[in-house]
């Protein structure tokens, strides 16, 4: 019983997560550019890489977080 009330308040915390996200406080990142390239917001090709991000600040498990199968 003490495992599911653990998982319970888990699932529970993850739930307001996902439903109460716009309340939150945003994650202070900071804008990184590269010099002499100028800003360009047009999107060809989207890939997330862990050495080549355009915000710093972001934490070390963002790149490891898998939905689902994915």
């Amino acid at each position: 019983m003490l495992h599911f009330r653990a998982f319970a308040l888990a699932g529970q915390k993850l739930a307001a997560l996902h439903l109460d996200y716009e309340t939150l406080e945003p994650r202070p990142l900071k804008w990184v550019e590269t010099p002499g390239v100028p800003l360009d917001y047009r999107v060809e090709k989207m890939k997330l890489s862990k050495d080549k991000t355009t915000l710093a600040g972001i934490p070390a498990e963002v790149s490891e977080y898998r939905l689902g199968n994915r």
